[in-house]
């Protein structure tokens, strides 16, 4: 079955005179079957990975920030263990992605020494 992912996107801004807005709608085929979803904790500062372990190849992710200590605790995301980091959400926030090619991990590490709580989807290439 063709187009079986599909995604909605708007972003807005409108402040002293400068407004714009951008709105897209897509659908693409999944060529795998498997996908994640759940909350997550990250705990004291360290990389976890989300759990994929069946999904051969990422190809959408869908992550926000739940809960954190502070408001100005984010989390980072990424692609490797390392601190090549693609991306930041603050509480609140959320993000859908298109994966890298053949990426098979997602790691997430928190500002924070507290725990953070993340919900995600991940869905298979």
């Amino acid at each position: 079955m063709p187009s079986e992912i599909k995604y909605n996107l708007s972003l807005s801004v409108n402040k002293n005179g400068a407004k714009s807005e951008r709105q897209e709608s897509n659908s693409v085929d999944m060529t795998g079957n498997a996908y994640h979803s759940g909350v997550q904790v990250i705990t004291n500062s360290r990389e976890d990975i989300m759990d994929n372990s069946d999904i051969g190849a990422i190809g959408y992710f869908y992550l926000k920030l739940l809960s954190a200590p502070t408001q100005t605790t984010y989390i980072e995301w990424g692609y490797t263990n390392d601190t090549n980091y693609g991306g930041k959400l603050k509480i609140g926030e959320s993000c859908v992605v298109r994966a890298k090619n053949s990426t098979t991990n997602l790691y997430v590490i928190s500002s924070a020494a507290e725990n953070v709580e993340v919900e995600y989807f991940i869905v298979e290439e």
